[in-house]
């Protein structure tokens, strides 16, 4: 599958993004409307993602994904958001302006390739 594929990718290429993901626990959700999201519960971090949406993306792809979930922690960005929960509705759906604005400012440091709606 694209997940354990892009993990091997990172392992060989990407070992500073590959030592964090491996800390990750990871938790399928196919239920989400995004790819996937990253939080911290009780001090272990947790990767949420769906499967379904994962499975579309090249590997290239999903280890620019992965990156993406990885630098959102490097970043401290759950820790940082604090009371910030503006949103704003963009097209059809309800978007947080915090979260946009984070991930406006990780995907400038990828290398690799995103997925064509990155946000």
């Amino acid at each position: 599958d694209n997940l354990t594929k892009a993990t091997i990718d990172l392992l060989y290429n990407h070992p500073f993004y590959a030592a964090l993901f491996m800390q990750m626990n990871r938790i399928e959700n196919y239920t989400m409307k995004a790819p996937a999201g990253v939080t911290i519960i009780n001090g272990q971090i947790e990767m949420h993602y769906n499967p379904k949406i994962i499975a579309k993306f090249t590997i290239e792809e999903t280890v620019g994904l992965l990156e993406h979930e990885c630098l959102h922690i490097v970043m401290k960005h759950m820790l940082r958001r604090k009371n910030r929960d503006a949103t704003i509705l963009f097209g059809d759906g309800m978007y947080s302006v915090w979260n946009i604005a984070t991930d406006l400012a990780i995907n400038q440091l990828i290398n690799n390739e995103l997925p064509s709606n990155p946000l």
